[in-house]
């Protein structure tokens, strides 16, 4: 959760706006012969979509 809120930041997000979410996880067992021999941990998050807050414009009213 952290390296998807720097991702974020470094993208110009404010602390503010950041509200990261994990979409998708998955677990599988590594089988070597026939003994478990570790565990494939797979882990998407993303920063949950919002709107902006902010509109701009080039014209100057």
């Amino acid at each position: 959760m952290e390296l998807i809120k720097e991702s974020a930041l470094s993208l110009g997000a404010t602390k503010d706006e950041i509200e990261a979410e994990i979409v998708e996880e998955n677990s599988f067992n590594m089988v070597r012969g026939f003994y478990t021999t570790g565990k494939n941990i797979r882990i998407k998050a993303q920063v949950k979509p919002g709107l902006i807050h902010e509109l701009r414009s080039d014209m100057n009213d």
